[in-house]
């Protein structure tokens, strides 16, 4: 397979994707799969609506739907936004981590009018459980693909305050502590033994009013809640695909999901090697290169950090990507780190079409992500461009890299040990052609798309034998 001019011999009529984020409008690796998804499906004659879905969109005007519509001619039918207008909502926590009924019926709407053959999931964060509950009373599979650990962590990332994992089978208390670090009431169950935290829970759920100020009860009930009913949610699944091992194992130790049900499937990339890549020299300026989102939990700090102690005029540092709009306080550390540093450089998000431009600006791929990441896009489209890469012993990220082997690896959050890795190919100048020699081979997208539409059509089988409706009642509290 692997040629894009290669298309199945049967393919369904009509597929809904439902996702959180769509490039070129959206960045980050569940925007560019999505798309190049959108597109090879649609390249092989398959009609495709997009359901984006994500808190508090306020606004799904006919303008929102062309900025997301690369087609002009096909925009008002192929996109559609649906708000979780969680802060309005009557359980706010249960419509943000569990499922909001809303836009459940919204997606519902949708997916009755369009009749699909399958509708897949292309993320879990935060649309998981509404998705489900939209497919409560209709006839049609899901196919889910895994990206991150939403459906066993809230935040999706099992990274704790402190900066340590967590094993993903915590109650309600012990994940507040992560979602409000600050709060007087997390303060407060803290001090207490762990059996009187549980009692002090209780009696702070039955003082009216008492949610309004920090909302730490609803979130740990919501909690609670989550940890009895998404199980049952995702047995709803009719196929989930983990693009890492490392993933799968995780949600089958977890409770959540069936060998059966869980696929491994990796991310294929599209092979588009840029020119200056084969004979490059790195000899007197070695070019380090981010591609991902800018965010905390992606170690960009640390990867300053690090990067500020090597050698001046060695090496650079090139950062590709936009900043979370969230973690403000990181994005002016950061900011405040490379106006001291010399050699950095912020150039922003790029758009899907000109990876290939800008991997032909980096000469190593450093992924210092502090959570375990899945299986990150930017590893294996590293790879496939001949550039080798840099990442942290956790999670997809080690699976995909053996050390000195295609890439190098250092110990999770540990700026030091990322900083002796960097220098390694500073001063060892055969490290890197070691490096390049030893990538490993990638698999096309093509290859990913052509299994998963043989998927489709498996569920599909498989559906038709099924009693009933598919997924379970509304589970929000």
């Amino acid at each position: 397979m692997g040629n894009s001019d290669w298309r199945p011999a049967i393919v369904p009529e009509r597929v809904v994707i439902i996702t959180s984020s769509l490039a070129p409008r959206d960045y980050g690796g569940i925007a560019s799969y999505t798309r190049r998804l959108v597109d090879v499906l649609r390249g092989w004659g398959v009609s495709i609506v997009v359901i984006i879905v994500r808190p508090q969109v306020h606004s799904a005007r006919q303008q929102d739907r062309i900025t997301y519509e690369m087609d002009a001619t096909t925009q008002e039918r192929c996109i559609r936004l649906v708000p979780i207008e969680w802060q309005s909502s009557r359980s706010p926590y249960g419509a943000l981590y569990l499922s909001e009924s809303r836009a459940a019926q919204s997606i519902g709407d949708v997916i009755r009018a369009v009749t699909p053959d399958v509708v897949h999931l292309t993320t879990n964060l935060l649309l998981g459980g509404t998705v489900i509950q939209a497919m409560t009373d209709i006839d049609c599979p899901i196919v889910v693909t895994l990206t991150d650990s939403w459906w066993i962590c809230p935040n999706g990332s099992l990274l704790r305050g402190d900066g340590q994992m967590c094993k993903g089978d915590q109650d309600g208390i012990v994940c507040s502590r992560c979602m409000f670090p600050t709060a007087h009431t997390t303060d407060l169950l803290g001090s207490l033994p762990v059996p009187l935290q549980h009692l002090a829970m209780l009696a702070l759920r039955a003082v009216p009013f008492a949610d309004q100020f920090e909302r730490v009860p609803s979130f740990v009930a919501t909690v609670e809640l989550r940890r009895r009913q998404l199980p049952t949610l995702f047995e709803s699944i009719d196929r989930a695909v983990a693009p890492s091992r490392f993933l799968r194992q995780m949600y089958l130790r977890a409770g959540m999901g069936r060998p059966e049900q869980i696929e491994y499937l990796p991310h294929g990339v599209d092979h588009q090697v840029p020119h200056s890549i084969v004979d490059r020299d790195v000899s007197t300026r070695l070019r380090f290169g981010f591609t991902s989102r800018l965010d905390v939990d992606k170690g960009v700090e640390l990867l300053l950090e690090a990067f500020s102690g090597l050698p001046q005029g060695r090496a650079e540092l090139h950062l590709w990507g936009s900043w979370s709009e969230v973690h403000t306080a990181s994005r002016d550390r950061c900011m405040l780190l490379a106006v001291q540093v010399p050699d950095v450089y912020f150039h922003g998000a790029y758009r899907e079409r000109d990876a290939a431009e800008v991997l032909s600006q980096i000469d190593v791929v450093v992924l210092p992500s502090l959570y375990p990441e899945n299986a990150p896009l930017a590893v294996s489209e590293a790879f496939a461009a001949s550039i080798p890469v840099i990442v942290a012993n956790a999670g997809g990220m080690a699976e995909l890299v053996e050390d000195e082997c295609g890439g190098l690896v250092f110990e999770r959050g540990s700026v030091d040990h990322l900083r002796i890795v960097m220098l390694r190919l500073i001063q060892e100048p055969n490290l890197f052609k070691l490096l390049v020699a030893t990538i490993p081979k990638v698999p096309t997208f093509v290859d990913e798309v052509a299994r998963l539409v043989e998927i489709y059509f498996e569920v599909q089988e498989r559906y038709a034998d099924r009693p009933g409706s598919l997924g379970v009642d509304c589970l929000v509290p």
